[in-house]
């Protein structure tokens, strides 16, 4: 009788340790599932690496790796647009040199050159064609000729001010057995009839007229350097006018490949344009290629509210890919879930995610469900 006694009670006590190792496992999952974040995975692996949720833990940390990939998905290789004013020539490389006169303030000289270089070099590889300095062996050269003059005026009791400007020069791109292309320049700003003082929160600004910029320094009155620089006159007889690439059954490559970087481009309405541009019929969008753009887009730039229409954009884009789309189902599950934490409305992205997956929850915004549904599906595949 004691023997059996015995027995029963190992039995009892290895049950009850049993039962508390599983109830220890269950809470520590259900504080991991909540993080949601390798850290916590791996802590959890590290401590039951045989456990009931192992293998989910592990299919996690692999979709929050991908999902959080640093650099922008390079997905085709580069296609320089070809120039539209030259018969569609295609050109690779150009030569860029940067003259800038500024009578009155020497010294942006330097600045306005360097910062005119890294604004074109952008602009231009963006669209496949590598920048470099001019030499005398390059085939295709790009020049850029500026006089800048600041103009001011005194304002009664509040001293010298610059308020207007005068900018004189040129753009030139050339090429072996082609007419060059050249924009003349020439704006003129007036100075201001008067100068305001304005004083807001503490802080003091001037300003010119109405509307216009005014300051003791030369440069305070200029138009900014990338509409400088990046002169829409001069590069619009470049490329071909987007209407017309959209007009055909299908869009070129090279604009395909263009469009693919503004995707990615950190400016947003680079990106608004882009994706608006993707959205039309005669886009082929392929699978694999825009799941890798949005899921880059939103990880790095929609998180947060000030990006939300070009984000709605990205998920109209995969609301027509229908089921095609299905494999972007991890970061519409994880959007979904950044903006439950600030009690934000899912409705509409919950609505593109049941569109792609095919699948509805019982519960909506059920963001554990919905990850559980992924990890079964990816599972099954």
């Amino acid at each position: 009788m004691k023997k059996r006694q015995i027995q029963f009670i190992q039995v009892a006590v290895l049950f009850l340790m049993v039962l508390s190792a599983c109830t220890r496992e269950n809470k520590i999952w259900d504080l991991v599932e909540t993080n949601h974040d390798i850290s916590s995975y791996e802590y959890y692996l590290e401590n039951f690496p045989e456990g009931a949720y192992a293998d989910s833990a592990k299919v996690y940390i692999e979709d929050i790796k991908a999902l959080h990939k640093e650099k922008p998905p390079i997905i085709v290789k580069i296609v320089p647009t070809p120039v539209a004013s030259w018969d569609n020539k295609v050109c690779t490389e150009i030569g860029l040199k940067i003259s800038v006169a500024f009578p009155k303030a020497s010294e942006l000289e330097k600045a306005y050159k360097e910062k005119g270089f890294e604004l074109l070099k952008g602009y231009f590889e963006k669209r496949g064609i590598r920048i470099i300095p001019l030499h005398k062996d390059c085939e295709t050269q790009l020049l850029v000729d500026l006089k800048i003059r600041s103009l001011g005026n005194s304002y009664y009791n509040l001293g010298y001010f610059y308020t207007g400007y005068d900018i004189q020069g040129s753009f030139l791109l050339k090429t072996e057995d082609e007419k060059p292309i050249k924009l003349t320049v020439s704006e003129k700003k007036p100075v201001a009839n008067q100068v305001t003082k304005k004083t807001e929160y503490g802080s003091t600004k001037y300003i010119a007229d109405s509307f216009g910029r005014a300051g003791r320094e030369p440069a305070a009155p200029l138009p900014q350097l990338k509409d400088l620089f990046l002169n829409q006159n001069f590069m619009s007889r470049l490329w071909e006018k987007q209407d017309s690439l959209l007009s055909g059954e299908q869009i070129a490559d090279y604009y395909t490949n263009y469009l693919y970087r503004c995707f990615c481009d950190a400016n947003k309405y680079e990106r608004g344009r882009a994706m608006s541009v993707m959205t039309s019929e005669n886009f082929e969008r392929k699978p694999g290629e825009m799941i890798q753009l949005i899921t880059y887009n939103l990880n790095h730039f929609c998180l947060n509210e000030a990006d939300i229409e070009p984000c709605n954009l990205g998920f109209k884009i995969l609301e027509k890919m229908g089921g095609d789309a299905v494999d972007a189902a991890p970061v519409l599950i994880e959007y979904m879930a950044s903006r439950k934490d600030r009690s934000l409305d899912n409705r509409y992205v919950e609505g593109v995610l049941e569109t792609v997956t095919g699948h509805k929850n019982e519960l909506k915004n059920d963001i554990s469900g919905w990850r559980t549904w992924w990890f079964h599906h990816k599972t099954r595949k």
